[in-house]
Formats: structure tokens, sequence, C-alpha cells
């Protein structure tokens, strides 16, 4: 597991958005390659192609020429996007993104082995989750190439019963995804319900214990921070990523939760050793967590990268983060005492 820790703006989601837009340069090539069937049976390790814009799976931007260097991806080498990735077996692949004469996507690829690990359609190689910020009151049921699509792009919110009705229907993978929603949210069971045959909107609802039996309502209810932590549990356990891209897990979840999120992907990490999760936070819970349990800590400041070795103090982070800021307010006050305890009565200490 890697942690990447940074402020606002300091790059992070730069990181995570080239794992993503690599992963998407490599299967809407391998899709319009009209060789690539020849290409996959011979010895040749890497090949050029054309991609028309609109057949681009995924792109961190809608002007998919603005990503390159100052805002102007063009034919010429040195405005080129190259992206690299390596894996711990050595397997090397790499992507040179430039655009033709015809203002199409010009995809220059090298890396056989990999490559051809990236571009199957079904793989799932790469899966970013960017989170929620609420979901609609209603989903209509959409085929999986769409589904495709805007699980590649991060949209989660549009998709969210989608990928549960997916998921419900693999018996196995749904008991998976609840057992783990369950160690967050022990109270908590969650119901598909959606016929293709005759529905159009899927259904999903809650049943949640309480004192005097169950209760169930619409998952648009239920409150942002439970439907984070099924987006994430979801998209872990119905596409099987070999690289899971979280972006902020934290977010909507109060600090015990969070503390509970980081347990069970540390968990998760630990019994599917092919799983690379990659998370990028600003919060100190899960960054101390993580990193107690042996994750890569790394601090992302002004697009550099920092590597943490473990058992190294994050006081550079944290201060980063602006999470020492009540140290820096004592320190700057002539204090006589300074008191840290768990009592709730303070009357005790007032004669100090």
């Amino acid at each position: 597991m890697t942690v990447l820790v940074g402020s606002n703006s300091s790059g992070k989601s730069s990181i995570m958005q080239a794992i993503q837009f690599m992963n998407g340069i490599v299967q809407s090539a391998a899709s319009v390659h009209r060789n690539h069937q020849t290409w996959l049976s011979n010895n040749e390790d890497s090949y050029v192609t054309s991609i028309p814009v609109e057949k681009m799976i995924y792109s961190p931007s809608e002007d998919i020429y603005s990503i390159a260097h100052n805002g102007k991806l063009s034919r010429a080498a040195e405005d080129s996007i190259v992206l690299r990735m390596e894996t711990d077996s050595g397997s090397k692949a790499e992507v040179n993104f430039s655009t033709t004469r015809e203002r199409n996507l010009k995809a220059t690829l090298s890396g056989k082995k990999l490559l051809t690990s990236i571009e199957e359609w079904s793989s799932h190689f790469t899966i970013l989750s960017a989170g929620v910020s609420g979901i609609s009151h209603s989903e209509q049921y959409k085929n999986e190439g769409i589904l495709k699509k805007a699980t590649l792009a991060g949209d989660a919110n549009s998709v969210f019963r989608n990928v549960l009705y997916l998921l419900s229907r693999d018996n196995l993978k749904f008991s998976k995804f609840t057992n783990d929603l369950n160690t967050l949210y022990p109270d908590i069971e969650l119901i598909v319900d959606f016929d293709e045959k005759t529905d159009t909107s899927i259904g999903v609802f809650l049943k949640e214990k309480i004192e005097n039996g169950y209760r169930k309502f619409p998952v648009e209810l239920a409150g942002t921070g439970l439907l984070q932590c099924i987006h994430i549990l979801s998209y872990l356990n119905w596409f099987e990523p070999k690289i899971f891209i979280l972006d902020e897990p934290d977010a909507h979840l109060n600090e015990y939760r969070q503390r509970k999120l980081a347990d069970l992907l540390i968990e998760i990490s630990s019994i599917r050793p092919e799983l690379q999760m990659i998370v990028a936070t600003h919060s100190p819970t899960l960054v101390d967590n993580f990193a107690l349990n042996g994750a890569q800590v790394s601090w992302v400041i002004n697009g550099e990268i920092r590597k943490y070795e473990r058992g190294e103090e994050f006081t550079d982070i944290f201060n980063d983060l602006g999470a020492l800021a009540s140290i820096e307010n004592v320190q700057n006050n002539n204090l006589r005492y300074l008191i840290l305890t768990e009592d709730k009565n303070m009357i005790i200490y007032k004669r100090f």
C-alpha cells in the first residue's frame, strides 16, 4: 500500500490521474488499432496508432488537448505526454502521447508484456475511487460499456446503484462486500431490488437494526459517510482491480470511522497480494494508521515526492497539513503549564 500525503493543490490528484490516464490510453489504443491481433502474435514490442478523440475511454479533462504541459498538446516532441509504468517483477510499459496532423490523438506504446495485462477490457487493471458527494434520487440501468467508461472516469455518483446491482448478481463477491461493510457498519444490511425485464430504475435499500427490530429506507437517505464506504467497498469487491486508487477516502468520515476504514483496507491488502492500493489523503488519522501497519508513506509537496522510511516522524507532513496549528498556538503564548488530559471534568485543574 502506498499513501500519498499532501495539502490541497500539492499534486496528489495529478499522480492518480496520470495512472488512470495511462490505463485509458492503453485500452483505447488497443480498441482502435487495426492490426492489433497481428501485433499480439508477432515479436514486436511496440506499436503506433491514431485514436479519434471520441474513442478515448478516459481523459482527466473534457478538453484533452489542454492536459499537456502549458496546456498545449501538439505534434512536437517537446509537447508530448510520456507515461511510464513498472511492476515489482520488472515488467515495464511506456506511452508517448501527442497529436496527428488531423488533430487526432497519436499514441506510441511499448512494453508488450505489461501492455497486454492493462489493455484487457474486462481486467480492470486500475480503478479510480474519487468518492461520492451524494447520489441521485433514482438511477436507470446502464449497460456495462457505459458503466466501464463512468467508473474509469471516477464518476461514482452516476453509477452508484448500477455497480451494486452487478455486485448483487455475484453471490461470492456480494458476500465479501457484505462482510466488509458489516466490519464498518455492523447493524446495516444492503438490499438491491431490480428486474431487468420489467424495471427501469434500480432500487437499493438499507436495512438497519434498531432497538425494536429493523427499519428499511432508500439508500439516497443514508449519510454521506455511509455512502462513501459503500462506494469504496463495492468498487473493490466488484472490479477486483490490480491497482485501486482512492482519492481522499476519509472525506465525510469522522475519526473513528476513518480508523475502522484504514484497518479494513490494510486487512484486505494483506490477504490480496496482487492488489496495489494507492491512497491520497490529508488526514493525519489515516496517515498514522497506515504507517503503523507498514504502508509506504510519501509526502507530495509542489509536485515533488519524498518517501518516508518506516519509523520516521511525520512532523513536516503534519505541519504542511496544518495539523500542528494547536501546537503553534501554544508555542506563541507565554504559558506556564500545558495539561493534556482525557478527563471531562476540568475543575480539578482550575487551581493551576
